[in-house]
């Protein structure tokens, strides 16, 4: 049957912060070529951070899939956003009504712009990325909320699929025999087992989408899931067979990429938003390359982040980097995967403090 998901699963920095005891941009330019990192760094990276701040504990920091933000909870119930060139864009005070928070600030669309959301059991919190006051929307008791699309939230619940808008959650209708899989604003991404897949709205209307049959494949096996801007799809082999997985623009089932696989190889797959990257993507142990069309199937890698052109992840039972050409690369001891990529800075957490770290 059709897997539902749930999820839960870049500018260069010059700039270094001065003390955090303002609401205002609190960046100053230096000629400082960084401080030392309190820890190894990840493969690909410098030991070297170019700015740093405290993150409240037990939090995550999160960039924009674009890479042209972070946000973070900060000491003292506080949200941050952060831009690209290292300046703090605002600060605000949580709401003292709003709850404990997840403590994730992730990315969303609302209302046709970009926000910042925090989830609370009870309500989503919404901050425009651009300034403002926040917004809340109420969650019904068993809402599951998924966060497989690119900039846009999906609240599932036992009657059925809702998305955010106009202050209130709007249901979606999915046709019988499909499953939501992602939302984009208010439209609902719906899929089938073995066929095309459907983008639907709150007032009714749908957009079918057919894939592409790549050259390397037979007929349609199934469709696996749909993350980011892909719906991923695993054909049978035209020789053989074996499979091949491929990644289809969702908008218009072109394939950006693909690899040569057995079934066994993502029959217990993970399914997670954040090994599917810009540049390349990952699903169980394959890695592909989305600009190149370079990938490979790295037997018992398992993602867990895409950053820059690689994906981290663990690789039994220790922290490992892999590439599109399957070079895997373990991470030195003390050292910890990127949480995300501002600009091409790697964000990269110790003891509740953020560092931004460049590329070597």
């Amino acid at each position: 049957m059709l897997a539902l998901v749930l999820i839960v699963g870049a500018g260069a920095l010059a700039l270094r912060f001065l003390p955090d005891d303002s609401t205002g941009p609190v960046a100053a330019e230096t000629d400082d070529p960084g401080e030392p990192l309190p820890a190894p760094a990840p493969p690909g990276y410098s030991e070297t951070s170019v700015f740093d701040v405290a993150v409240a504990p037990g939090t995550w920091p999160r960039t924009s899939r674009d890479g042209e933000y972070l946000a973070l909870v900060a000491p003292g119930d506080q949200l941050h956003l952060y831009d690209a060139a290292g300046e703090r864009l605002w600060a605000a005070d949580l709401p003292a009504d709003m709850g404990d928070s997840l403590g994730i600030a992730r990315f969303a669309l609302h209302e046709g712009a970009p926000a910042v959301v925090l989830e609370t059991s009870a309500a989503l919190w919404f901050w425009p990325v651009e300034g403002g006051e926040p917004t809340s929307v109420d969650l019904p008791d068993d809402a599951v909320v998924q966060y497989a699309g690119d900039s846009s939230v999906l609240v599932r619940t036992g009657d059925g699929s809702l998305v955010p808008a106009d202050g209130v959650l709007r249901e979606v209708e999915v046709p019988e025999g499909s499953a939501a899989m992602l939302a984009d604003g208010e439209r609902v991404l719906t899929a089938v087992v073995d066929g095309p897949w459907e983008w639907i709205d709150p007032d009714g209307g749908s957009t079918q989408v057919v894939p592409q049959r790549p050259s390397e494949a037979g007929e349609m096996d199934r469709v696996v899931t749909a993350l980011q801007e892909y719906v991923i799809v695993l054909w049978r082999s035209n020789q053989g067979d074996g499979r091949y997985l491929a990644f289809h623009d969702r908008e218009d089932g072109t394939v950006l990429g693909g690899v040569e696989v057995e079934e066994t190889d993502v029959a217990e797959a993970g399914y997670a938003s954040l090994p599917i990257g810009t540049r390349v993507a990952s699903y169980g142990p394959t890695v592909v390359d989305l600009e190149t069309g370079e990938s490979a199937v790295v037997p018992g890698f398992e993602p867990e982040i895409a950053v820059g052109r690689q994906v981290f992840g663990q690789m039994d039972g220790r922290s490992a980097a892999v590439t599109a050409d399957g070079t895997a690369t373990e991470l030195p001891a003390g050292a910890e995967p990127p949480r995300g990529l501002l600009g091409d800075h790697a964000i990269v957490v110790h003891d509740d403090h953020l560092y931004a770290i460049p590329p070597q």
